[in-house]
């Protein structure tokens, strides 16, 4: 059972994920006089309708009838659905909404989809359409679908309570509260009500259910921070949201934070240093994409008479420039496959993450093989070390995003960490490293350990220019090593100089690669891989064959250069800072 202290106007959401009908019908004897719906409970008729409602029969075999004194009986006698539905005027912010309903199915044997079921929606207009997906498969995404907007009914045939809620999004018009069945029975709704939630108390609601570091933060004591930032409930606008501000930062997460307007971000953003400086990367000449080498940039250079390709990425943002003959990885494919080239240096310290499909993109272009590289739970309960089962993350080999003839890069690859790494940035650390124990003679990483920082966040917004982002998941790595606030730590650590006059880093990589072993390339596309082993024999593949001259590009289309060609050289991919 539930104790639950509710003050004037507060409305009790945590009761979603706790209440039994027992705990609802003590809390919800009736709907009150704050409800935002108009004729809730069924009472008043016009023209055989509930005034006030939408009756959306899809046969003439499902009718809604008015129950003895008030109420509403939704019946059904074939398998068809039928939607009963109210909309509200209604901007962003988290609305509840209770129903108490008895529900009896007449006739569902041997049938998986008899259910009747409360809705909750968040619409642009009050014209949106009903939503398919049933609360018995929630799904993770933003926070409109983590919140629960459905409770299906079984045919219990007794008189419950039940509550649902939702996020509503900036730009929301209109919310609407409904009842539909897929079944042939019986629906009596006796009283349906909503109610918007104090915007502070939504927040704290929110993380309580669905926030996945507090484990990171076990010294605070959250209850006493809630109530010490608590806002006067008058408060809007900027102060609601530096009152927001004032209780996440205490956690120390940098992927928990408030967005206020277009571009203020406030709460904790403090970052650790970066071990690496721009003015030592050998970028002259350097052919960026796009043009202001927001996304990334290569550049060729020759150091102790080896030639080099560095490769800056800026960010694993912006899609829109990763796909097609000028797309980043394609631009990544050409250059370390070029003639000349030897060995691969992919410099993650700077990337502040992204997207984590644009991050499988490169490091799938290193492997055939498909390989685990990662583990992460969600939040799912009440208790904040309540979590889900984990579930593996996998790195497919390229030629599952770039066509069955695609050749994947065969050579050395150095991968250089840091602190500046972090969220999406780790993913593709943790891919490499993934890579790195299958083949650890072609993979091995140098610097320091990445920021240990991952929360794939949703975002509740609290109006149209406030909204709170907070991680809801864990990252582990492929063996089940927690990442938060421990990171990626490198094979080789390498300290960064107080006041560097080249980037030893790069140096410390660029040495491994120049040891025996490794991968070189006759002009013709032909390969002989050399690998040393741990005794100190060394072995020779068999030759293999890459096409030359007008070759097929990563997204299908033609360039000059050879297709999965390895040669003599370096790459140096540099990953920038990224949005959060």
């Amino acid at each position: 059972s539930v104790s639950v202290t509710l003050r004037a106007g507060m409305i009790p959401l945590c009761l979603v994920w706790v209440a039994n009908a027992a705990d609802l019908s003590a809390q919800w004897t009736t709907c009150g006089s704050g409800t935002l719906l108009e004729n809730g409970d069924f009472s008043v008729w016009s023209d055989g309708k509930p005034q006030q409602w939408e009756v959306e029969p899809s046969s003439a075999s499902e009718s809604v009838t008015q129950a003895s004194g008030s109420g509403a009986v939704v019946t059904a006698t074939t398998m068809t659905s039928l939607v009963m539905v109210q909309s509200v005027a209604a901007g962003p912010g988290h609305y509840v909404a209770a129903v108490e309903a008895t529900f009896e199915v007449a006739d569902c044997v041997g049938l998986d989809n008899c259910y009747g079921f409360l809705m909750l929606e968040a619409c642009p207009d009050v014209q949106c359409t009903t939503k398919t997906t049933d609360f018995r498969a929630p799904t993770r995404g933003p926070m409109t679908q983590l919140l629960p907007y459905q409770y299906v009914f079984t045919a219990s045939g007794t008189k419950e309570w039940h509550l649902l809620e939702i996020s509503a999004p900036a730009g929301t018009s209109a919310v609407r509260v409904g009842w539909s069945m897929a079944t042939t029975g019986t629906a009596t709704l006796h009283s349906v009500c909503m109610n918007k939630a104090d915007p502070y108390d939504a927040v704290v609601w929110a993380m309580d259910r669905y926030y996945s570091h507090f484990g990171r933060a076990a010294s605070l004591d959250w209850t006493a921070a809630v109530a010490a930032a608590r806002p006067d409930p008058a408060v809007t606008g900027r102060p609601l949201a530096e009152a927001v501000a004032a209780l996440t930062e205490q956690l120390e997460d940098p992927h928990t934070y408030v967005r206020y307007g277009t571009e203020d971000i406030l709460g904790y953003v403090q970052g650790p240093a970066v071990n690496m400086k721009s003015e030592l990367l050998p970028l002259a000449g350097a052919t960026r994409v796009p043009q202001d080498g927001s996304i990334g940039a290569t550049a060729a250079t020759e150091v102790g008479g080896k030639q080099y390709a560095y490769v800056v990425i800026g960010s694993l943002q912006q899609p829109q420039y990763w796909s097609g003959s000028s797309g980043f990885p394609n631009v990544v494919y050409e250059t370390m496959t070029a003639s000349g080239i030897q060995g691969v240096i992919l410099d993650l310290r700077g990337n502040q993450g992204g997207q984590e499909d644009l991050a499988s993109m490169i490091s799938g272009q290193f492997t055939d093989q498909s390989v685990v590289y990662a583990q992460h739970d969600y939040r799912a309960g009440v208790s904040h070390d309540s979590f889900s089962d984990r579930a593996d993350r996998t790195l497919f080999p390229g030629s599952s995003m770039f066509g069955a003839s695609f050749q994947h890069y065969q050579g050395k690859v150095a991968v250089l960490l840091g602190p500046g790494c972090m969220s999406s940035c780790e993913a593709m650390a943790m891919q490499l490293q993934a890579l790195a124990a299958r083949e650890p003679a072609r993979f091995r990483s140098f610097g320091a350990a990445t920021r240990g920082a991952s929360g794939n966040p949703a975002q509740i917004d609290l109006s149209d220019d406030t909204g709170v982002v907070f991680s809801t998941w864990r990252a582990f790595t492929s063996a089940g090593t927690a990442l938060e606030g421990v990171g990626v730590a490198p094979d080789e650590a390498v300290a960064w100089p107080e006041s560097p006059t080249e980037d030893v880093i790069i140096a410390a990589a660029a040495s491994w690669l120049g040891e025996t072993g490794g991968t070189t390339a006759d002009p013709g596309g032909g390969s002989t891989t050399t690998t040393t082993t741990a005794d100190g024999d060394t072995t020779t593949a068999a030759e293999t064959t890459g096409e030359t001259g007008g070759t097929t590009t990563l997204d299908g289309g033609t360039a000059s250069g050879a297709w999965g060609q390895a040669g003599p050289g370096l790459v140096c991919l540099v990953l920038g800072v990224g949005l959060r």
